[in-house]
Formats: structure tokens, sequence, C-alpha cells
């Protein structure tokens, strides 16, 4: 079957034909749908510094937000049922240790990451733990399946904000973890959220239709800074979503006094902060990673009744045989979220 693979720690991705995956006890297989090309991949395409960790995984299959159907079980898996339509978490847990005892997942020291140190969805069959299966109306279309695993990250990091009804909200960042937590802030009612980019206008327009509500292009200024654009100290919450120092910087000078900045963007280099007035004004900054159970459940819940605003973070489906593309589209930032599909390379009905 054909598969997109990092293969060797340098800039891209590889195209193979592999064999379909073994089917380990407690695993089930399952035929993706859908399957997103993230942040995180860019990142490991790109083969930027941090993810030096991965070298001994290689070569491995690369998507990590898939949807689609349970088609085998594997020795000592019964649940999901054969045919049943599944979002995949994406952390393999070992269930041995104390953090999975104490069902803090994420914090399993044996933990590998599906379509990072595993084998994951850019292909047309994986191998998933059954217990990483969570079933999904299977009305819902499956390349708005697919966002689930963005959408945990993005409500994971507005509950870790404690983001309250009527506060004013700035997201700073418009890919789609940015647009996650505007989107989950919004419906959790916040009274203003701003996504703010830079020569960014795909993503800018998908902020909108996805209703948030003002967008800044800091290319579009003229010039002007942030502070310029949106006033200092007048904030409650800012999302730091695009991996660069400064944005720490530049979002801790937007919050109100006691407010809060939750980090969730990737960074290659540390951040400067300005010590004396972040203690002085009370601000906090936190980081958030990943997502847990709650807020899986939360996400999976909000689905259905979101399914027509989310659809139009997708901006595009392809063949997974033109994922390469895929990624240098979002590279160009010609696409919003790219959704691969195996079926299309099968010439299967879309």
């Amino acid at each position: 079957m054909l598969a997109l693979q990092k293969t060797e720690p340098a800039f891209g991705a590889v195209l193979n034909d592999v064999k379909e995956p073994d089917l380990p006890d407690g695993y089930v297989m399952v035929e993706v749908s859908a399957v997103g090309i993230c942040g995180s991949d860019i990142h490991m395409y790109e083969w930027t510094s941090g993810y030096e960790w991965l070298i001994p995984a290689l070569p491995v299959t690369m998507g990590h937000e898939f949807a689609g159907r349970v088609v085998r079980h594997g020795p000592g898996a019964s649940a999901p049922a054969v045919g049943q339509t599944v979002v995949v978490m994406p952390g393999a847990t070992c269930m041995a240790c104390e953090a999975c005892r104490e069902r803090r997942f994420d914090l399993c020291k044996n933990r590998k990451g599906i379509g990072l140190s595993a084998d994951g969805g850019f292909a047309r069959f994986v191998a998933v733990p059954a217990r990483n299966c969570l079933p999904v109306d299977p009305s819902l279309p499956a390349h708005v399946a697919a966002l689930a695993e963005p959408l945990v990250v993005g409500d994971r990091a507005v509950s870790f904000g404690d983001v309250e009804p009527g506060q004013d909200v700035v997201v700073l960042g418009p890919g789609i973890i940015g647009l996650a937590a505007a989107y989950v802030a919004k419906r959790q009612g916040a009274g203003s959220v701003t996504v703010v980019g830079k020569a960014d206008p795909v993503r800018l327009e998908v902020a909108r239709k996805i209703g948030v509500d003002r967008t800044v292009d800091l290319a579009d200024g003229g010039g002007e800074t942030l502070a310029e654009r949106i006033d200092a100290m007048s904030v409650d919450r800012v999302f730091e979503a695009t991996g660069y120092g400064e944005s720490i910087t530049q979002g801790l000078g937007l919050l109100k006094d006691y407010g809060i900045m939750v980090a969730i963007g990737i960074h290659a280099a540390p951040a400067e902060i300005d010590v004396t007035p972040f203690v002085r004004r009370k601000l906090q900054l936190r980081g958030a990673h990943g997502g847990g159970e709650d807020s899986w459940e939360r996400v999976l819940a909000m689905l259905p009744d979101a399914a027509d605003d989310l659809a139009h973070i997708v901006t595009h489906q392809m063949p997974l045989s033109e994922g390469v593309e895929g990624f240098e589209m979002n590279r160009r930032r010609e696409a919003c979220k790219v959704i691969l599909r195996p079926d299309l390379d099968q010439g299967a009905s879309a």
C-alpha cells in the first residue's frame, strides 16, 4: 500500500510502497478515510530543530489527525465493532506506569505518538490500539471528523486559559491550532475573539467564516506593530500559536493586569520575557500541549452541531499520492487545512 513517510533526518517526506501492518495483541486495523496535515507534520517535514528525538523511529509513516473505519480485530480486541467509524487518539500508552494508572495518559513515560514515533494515518491502513479508537457517527463527514485531534488541542488550551463568558480573547497565529482555540473560546462564551496573522489571507478568511469577531493581518497595517493594532493591556486572554518568541513578548503586552497567556506553539528558539512587569502586573504564562480525555469528550460532543462551521477549515482534499504537494501548499500558505484521502488513489467515489 502507498504510505507517506519520513525516512531520514532531513527536509522532506517520501511516498513509499509498504506492506499492510501486522496487528499486535489489543490492536485493530483502521481503514483511513481522511487524514489532516498538521503543523507538527510540517515541522517534521521541514525537520525543524527539536524533532531529533524521532530519529530512532525512522522510517515512519506520518499522520496523526485521522478518521476511518475499523476493518479487522487483532488478538484480544473485540471493540469497536468491525465497520464502526472512529477517530483515533494519537498517543499509544503503556497502561502500566503510574501516570497511566492515574489516567494521566499524556504523561506516560513509554508513550508513542501515532504518526510520529509509530506508524500513522498517511496510508490506507493503520494498526492502532483498540482503546485509542473513539466511535463517531458515520454520518459525520470524514474530513470534519479528522479535525477532532487539533480541536482537542485547542480545547485544552482554552481550558488551561480559564476563559470566562464575556472576556476579550486574542489568538496569535491563524494555523489550525490557533483557529481551534479561537472557535472553542467563542463557543464557550468569549465576548470578543480576534485572530492575528501576517500575510496569511487564506487562513484569516477561514477565521472569519468560522465566526471570529475580528481578524488582523499585520502585513496590511502599513508597518504598524501588533501593539498599534490592538491596545496594550486591553485583553483578558491571549493564546500564542505562532511558534515565534516575539509573539510571547508581544502577547504579554496585550494583557490586562491578572491576564493569562497560553502558549500552544512549538518554538525552535527561546523567547525573552521582561520579568519585572510580568511580576508586578500579576500576569500568568501557561503552556498547553495535546489533550486529555475530558477534551476528547467535549470535542466529540461538539462535532455534530459544529460540522457546518468546521467544514470551512478544510480548504483542500487531495489524494494521498499528492501528499507532498499538500505539504508544499501549506508551506506556501495557500491552504488552511489539507486533508489527504487514501480512497481517492483507489478510484473510489469521494
